[in-house]
């Protein structure tokens, strides 16, 4: 764990998972519970923020469950940064308790999500993960995150399945080989 990072997983266990966003002059703290798929919210957050991921795909607002409280998390990226505001709530989503923004190099931040998911996954492994956060790990998410943060091509679709293959409607994919050397 690198604490001069912007983004930080410190602690998963028994459907909890906590760390911290910061930016010079501000510290997101979080921990939740697993009510929420939290990572696969945030990692879909900051590929719409960064136009990897159509609006109408996903939302930029998601909320994670901090027990008793919610906590809702808006991500908005422009050309290169991305700003990343919590606001907590009282346990009915109605009554905002406190907000805190952190504003980060869009660069700076894909390179610290990648390699805070790499130690992740490095420390519990795929299964181990989903054992103990109780949701699956979102591999491939983290796979675009850490190709853009690498400047790489290994999640491009760039492989085509013809109409032959995929009854009778053509699809693009990704390779997979490409996407395992990348991992």
């Amino acid at each position: 764990m690198q604490h001069n990072r912007c983004f930080s997983v410190e602690h998963i266990s028994e459907g909890c998972i906590s760390g911290y966003l910061r930016d010079d002059e501000n510290e997101i703290f979080f921990d939740n519970s697993n009510t929420e798929n939290f990572t696969e919210d945030l990692l879909l957050a900051v590929l719409s923020a960064v136009g990897e991921i159509a609006a109408d795909e996903h939302r930029s607002i998601f909320w994670a469950d901090l027990e008793p409280m919610q906590a809702r998390w808006t991500v908005f990226g422009s050309n290169s940064r991305i700003r990343i505001t919590v606001t907590n709530f009282d346990s009915s989503r109605n009554v905002a308790q406190a907000a805190v923004t952190v504003t980060l190099d869009k660069d700076v931040l894909l390179r610290d999500l990648a390699a805070a998911l790499g130690e992740v996954l490095e420390r519990f492994g795929i299964y181990g993960y989903r054992y103990q956060w109780k949701h699956e790990f979102p591999l491939s998410l983290y796979l675009h995150i850490k190709d853009l943060a690498e400047n790489g091509d290994s999640t491009a679709l760039s492989k085509v399945i013809s109409e032959s293959e995929n009854m009778g409607i053509a699809a693009e994919g990704s390779f997979l080989s490409k996407e395992k050397a990348a991992f």
